[in-house]
């Protein structure tokens, strides 16, 4: 029931990412239930907008449900990383207007099974919902999605099935 916003509302060229939440390799078992994120991120005319995520996970045996994520958000929703495994589902991803492609980012070399599922993605930026740039993982199911005005994307390793597109009204 927490909100993330106006996080790094400035403009900036610092490397480091402004995220609401990030969680490193030694982090597990983490929950993240029932809160709202927007306005996530560095402003525009900033360097490295990309850098910057409402949640950036490495961590283990993570869920991410019924989350809401909105407004402007400069990298993804959700940015996964080496070492994350968990699922990501009942969450909705809304007007994130990111200049990258996804409202989720699978990147990197999961530690174990990955699982997207049940989530809405209403006009998702680059028009794919879910991005897996070099992602390796021994499982990864994108499985009973909604996307209006887009796909749902992912591709290699990610198996994908019951997606609907529709307008979520």
């Amino acid at each position: 029931g927490c909100r993330f916003e106006q996080i790094g509302q400035r403009v900036t060229s610092q490397t480091t990412g402004m995220d609401g939440i990030y969680a490193n390799q030694g982090h597990y078992n983490l929950t993240f239930d029932g809160n709202v994120f927007d306005n996530i991120g560095r402003l525009p005319g900033s360097t490295y907008m990309a850098n910057d995520h409402a949640l950036y996970l490495h961590s283990s045996n993570s869920t991410v449900k019924n989350n809401v994520f909105y407004g402007p958000i400069s990298g993804w929703g959700v940015q996964t990383a080496i070492g994350f495994s968990g699922i990501i589902a009942n969450n909705t991803f809304a007007f994130t207007r990111t200049a990258n492609s996804g409202d989720v980012m699978l990147w990197d070399v999961a530690s174990g099974n990955i699982s997207v599922q049940n989530n809405i993605f209403y006009n998702p930026p680059g028009g794919s919902a879910v991005n897996t740039y070099s992602l390796t993982a021994p499982s990864c199911i994108l499985d009973h999605n909604l996307v209006f005005r887009g796909t749902i994307g992912g591709g290699s390793p990610c198996t994908s099935s019951n997606t609907s597109s529709a307008n979520p009204n």
